[in-house]
C-alpha cells in the first residue's frame, strides 16, 4: 500500500484536514510528474486555444478532480482518499 493509501485509506470518515492533506498529497505528486515530464507546460497554455485538444483534455481533467472531491466528502472511496 502507497502513502496515500495508508493515510486515506477509509473515506468515510474523511474531515476538511484530511481532505487537505490527501489534496496536498496529489498536488505534489501531479506537479513533479509534470515538471519530470512537460516542463514546458507552464509557457505553453495550450489549453487555452479554443476549440483545442488541450481544452477538451484541460476541462475533462477538472471535471474528474471535482467528481473525485465530491465522491470523498460523500464517503465514497476514489484516488485521492
Amino acid at each position: 500500500m502507497d502513502r496515500d493509501q495508508e493515510v486515506f485509506a477509509d473515506c468515510a470518515d474523511v474531515s476538511a484536514e484530511t481532505l487537505q492533506q490527501a489534496l496536498d498529497l496529489r498536488m505534489r505528486a501531479l506537479l513533479d510528474w509534470l515538471q519530470e515530464h512537460a516542463p514546458e507546460i507552464d509557457d505553453a497554455q495550450k489549453h487555452l486555444d479554443a476549440g483545442s485538444a488541450e481544452q477538451a483534455y484541460w476541462h475533462y481533467g477538472y471535471a474528474m478532480a471535482l467528481r473525485d472531491v465530491q465522491n470523498c466528502l460523500a464517503g465514497k472511496n476514489n484516488p485521492i482518499c
